[in-house]
């Protein structure tokens, strides 16, 4: 059997009948009843108690992974107000979940919980790595990866994303244990025979130099080289805002900022490469609101983010990962896109998609719209909690 993957994607409104329809797509796909592993990400305005109990009811009890997104899409659709699942069932990989709650303020015990029930290994499944999900509200996204990684040990490969909720930044949950959760951390050890492969791409370029964070507070940037931050944004952007623009950007105009800030978001410097990170919004202040910590003294560079760029990194992350394969047969693939991206590139979002299709024609593809990308591996020196980018998992046969 080695590993089969299969894909679903479903648009019943109601939570009971959209669980049934998962049930049912995968007692039709999977060549045994019952899968080892179901991955789901879906629209938050699902009661999802429902649809793991219609779910349940259907094929059995399953372990379940994934959170709701601000996007979902399988190899068949890209969909925004659905549910999308990959059903795994695989002799060459382990599959073991866990949820923590209390992330915001009790991040390593949320953290310690989720991995309660982890084997320290697990025989003739020699290679470890581990899907991580995390509410995409907290902030903490961050600091829960590096966590993650120092309780199961700095060679366990992490991956995985931070919740959405279609861009309403309101609620955001993850799953596991058939619960889906705020405030929490849902994970996935994986133990394997053959190496899960990923790779990570970002379609920014800096418009900056390196410049200094001298004042900053958990998520929120005040200045940079002693500077208001806001005021060093405008400084760089004046060859990219028109001039009948420019009042909204003085007045602190917050619809005109966040468009403008979206394309134009922070690069940590971190070796040779970048961690890109997404101001959200502005306070009156001047200082900016990121969807994760921001460190006093880093080096940032303001970067810039054209349309194009965004398509060509989702075809350079897809060649990475096949590259990385080394003609190894993929059952399936697992994508952990940016929200950003998808508001940058708009209707054009699914062309990415096809990008990812073309290097891997006919293997069964699920992804998410996170608010936040997950990549910890040796072999990333810009390794750990990521924005605006996309991360690729190849999960081999």
């Amino acid at each position: 059997m080695s590993t089969v993957f299969t894909t679903s994607i479903v648009k019943e409104k109601d939570s009971h009948a959209a669980g049934e329809a998962l049930g049912l797509e995968a007692l039709k796909k999977m060549p045994s009843q019952k899968p080892d592993l179901a991955i789901i990400f879906g629209s938050p305005d699902y009661d999802y108690k429902k649809v793991f109990e219609s779910l349940f009811k259907v094929i059995g009890e399953i372990q379940i992974i994934g959170c709701t997104s601000a996007g979902e899409f399988t190899e068949k659709e890209v969909s925004q107000g659905g549910i999308a699942c990959a059903f795994i069932t695989s002799d060459t990989h382990h599959f073991y979940t866990g949820i923590g709650i209390g992330l915001q303020n009790k991040q390593n015990e949320a953290i310690d919980v989720a991995l309660t029930n982890f084997p320290k290994s697990v025989p003739n499944f020699p290679l470890q790595s581990a899907m991580l999900f995390v509410d995409g509200l907290t902030g903490k996204g961050e600091e829960a990866v590096q966590a993650t990684s120092q309780m199961l040990g700095g060679q366990v490969k992490l991956f995985g994303g931070a919740a959405g909720d279609n861009l309403r930044f309101k609620k955001t949950r993850v799953f596991g244990s058939g619960l889906a959760l705020s405030d929490a951390v849902s994970t996935c050890l994986i133990a394997s025979k053959k190496p899960i492969i990923c790779s990570v791409k970002h379609g920014h370029h800096p418009i900056s130099p390196a410049l200094c964070v001298t004042k900053a507070k958990d998520n929120i940037l005040y200045e940079i080289e002693g500077k208001i931050a806001l005021d060093v944004w405008k400084e760089y952007l004046q060859d990219e805002v028109q001039e009948q623009d420019w009042q909204h950007l003085i007045n602190h105009d917050s619809e005109f900022l966040s468009k403008l800030l979206l394309k134009h978001e922070a690069g940590v410097i971190t070796g040779d490469s970048y961690k890109i990170r997404f101001p959200i919004s502005c306070n009156p202040d001047g200082s900016l609101n990121f969807i994760c910590t921001i460190e006093k003294n880093s080096l940032i560079k303001i970067m810039s983010a054209r349309p194009s760029d965004q398509i060509t990194s989702a075809l350079e992350a897809a060649k990475e990962a096949l590259t990385r394969a080394k003609n190894e047969k993929i059952a399936g693939i697992v994508v952990f896109d940016c929200a950003c991206r998808g508001m940058i590139l708009k209707e054009r979002f699914s062309v990415a998609v096809e990008m990812i299709k073309d290097i891997f024609p006919d293997t069964p593809m699920i992804g998410v719209e996170t608010y936040g990308e997950i990549l910890l591996d040796p072999d990333e020196p810009a390794g750990g909690f990521h924005n605006a980018s996309i991360v690729i998992m190849l999960i081999p046969e």
